[in-house]
């Protein structure tokens, strides 16, 4: 869905968007926000902090987005989606990557996308969805999209939601502490977010825009999280891939424990149990 700016209503404030510090992930509600119709619909109930026991000053603050949270529910549009983009129904029962551009047309974040795309046919493999998310509207990434497909000779198949008013990048952490959703508190730094089959955010990585990032890195890390997601006391050591051996806890005997997916070694690395000093 376009906007025109003329007709675009004013944008939410951070007590009508965001839970505060003391609400906690647990008590954001899938609820629409008062009415407000923007580029970005966030379903997040706003909870006031009234309390001044933590030295807070009463006003709402962002809940910064954690490991372990729920990935807020929005819903945007798109590039190369006909209807807005849902959250939940996009990612649904998959591994979701979250890729975030805080600029468009800028020469990092151009080779970036291009890299991206050269790896969709890997990502797919896996059953990951990618989603890009840009802070500028619809028209302009469409055209930042085809400028780095023809420079690269490549195909981006994956939507970039339009987030024109920072309203989900202010969730998600893109945006500076104390600053309202607007494209003007957003932080010169990129992000990924993993989330899992169950909507829970596993990994959040965040760049400086003057480093590109590794996107073999995040098939790395996807393929260890879900070696530890089907097999709960499995753990992967450092710069573990696909297919090396794996830790199994000191709780697991031969009665408990469920062999790795296929092409994992058989010879697994037993945890050593912790040990105490006086």
């Amino acid at each position: 869905m376009d906007f025109k700016l003329d007709d675009a209503p004013k944008a939410p404030t951070a007590h009508q968007l965001a839970p505060s510090r003391k609400a906690g992930r647990q008590d954001w509600e899938l609820q629409p926000t008062d009415g407000f119709s923007t580029p970005a619909e966030l379903y997040l109930k706003a909870v006031p902090d009234d309390s001044s026991s933590d030295g807070g000053d009463g006003e709402d603050t962002y809940a910064a987005l954690q490991i372990g949270d729920e990935l807020p529910h929005f819903k945007a549009a798109s590039t190369n989606e006909k209807a807005p983009v849902d959250s939940r129904e996009y990612g649904e029962n998959q591994w979701l990557v979250i890729v975030t551009f805080c600029r468009t047309y800028d020469p990092v974040a151009t080779s970036e996308l291009a890299s991206l795309a050269e790896l969709q046919k890997d990502f797919g493999e896996r059953r990951i969805k990618i989603l890009g998310l840009a802070v500028n509207t619809k028209t302009t990434i469409e055209k930042w999209v085809s400028a780095t497909e023809e420079l690269s000779d490549v195909r981006v198949e994956f939507p970039i939601v339009a987030d024109s008013d920072a309203v989900i990048a202010s969730t998600i952490g893109m945006v500076r502490h104390g600053h309202p959703p607007h494209p003007t508190g957003v932080l010169h730094a990129s992000m990924i977010l993993i989330v899992n089959p169950n909507n829970r955010v596993e990994i959040i990585q965040q760049y400086p825009e003057a480093v590109g990032r590794n996107f073999h890195e995040v098939l790395r890390a996807v393929d260890a999280l879900n070696m530890t997601f089907l097999h709960t006391h499995v753990s992967t050591g450092g710069n573990w891939a696909s297919g090396e051996d794996v830790v199994i806890g000191v709780e697991v005997n031969a009665q408990t424990w469920t062999r790795p997916p296929r092409g994992t070694r058989d010879r697994i690395q037993r945890a050593a149990p912790h040990t105490h000093r006086d």
